[in-house]
């Protein structure tokens, strides 16, 4: 969540793209699963709508992001440039 609530979030899609142009498909994988927690739209753009979205989370979708956020730490894809 922590990635959502700063303004980098803002990038999310530049991100996504970057991700997926390494190669680091399983990282890119976790980023798109968060983001479908928002909804069909994404994760909005706007860091003030993200923020208003993030504490109407579910104490289900708060769990999901803690759960993506270690699976993304715990990935072993080189994403050091």
């Amino acid at each position: 969540s922590q990635y959502f609530v700063n303004s980098t979030g803002d990038d999310w899609p530049i991100a996504l793209a970057g991700l997926e142009a390494i190669g680091a498909t399983g990282r890119a994988a976790i980023l798109r699963e968060a983001v479908s927690l928002f909804g069909a739209a994404g994760a909005p753009r706007d860091n003030d709508a993200r923020h208003e979205q993030l504490a109407e989370f579910s104490d289900r979708q708060d769990q999901t992001l803690d759960d993506l956020d270690k699976r993304y730490y715990a990935s072993k894809e080189n994403v050091e440039a």
